[in-house]
């Protein structure tokens, strides 16, 4: 284990930010895909799968942030855009802790070794 706890978290936070939001895909679908990385965010960390939760989080802020330059954003029914606008505020709040929990982890991982 010849990596920072610092550089594990960059490391983690490359592979979330691995995705791009492509027009002529639905933004239901979008929608969809962003409840869906929160309810799974919740059983990986639940699972004790931090790093997993993390990804995932970290990829439907992400996704959120950058789901209003869609095409079709504007269509999309109010109470979905509500949902979204709601998860925005929840998710990097989840992220946070689960950063913290994967650094105090990796930190006394990176003291071990």
């Amino acid at each position: 284990m010849n990596q920072t706890p610092q550089e594990r978290l960059d490391a983690l936070l490359k592979s979330a930010e691995d995705f791009a939001i492509i027009q002529n895909i639905d933004i239901s679908h979008y929608a969809r895909f962003i409840r869906s990385m929160f309810r799974l965010s919740v059983q990986f960390s639940e699972a004790g799968q931090k790093e997993r939760a993390y990804i995932l989080s970290i990829r439907a802020v992400l996704c959120i942030r950058e789901l209003p330059n869609h095409n079709g954003y504007q269509r999309l029914d109010p109470r979905v855009q509500s949902e979204l606008k709601s998860l925005g505020k929840l998710l990097p709040k989840s992220a946070e802790f689960l950063k913290d929990d994967l650094k105090k982890k990796y930190t006394e991982e990176y003291e071990l070794y």
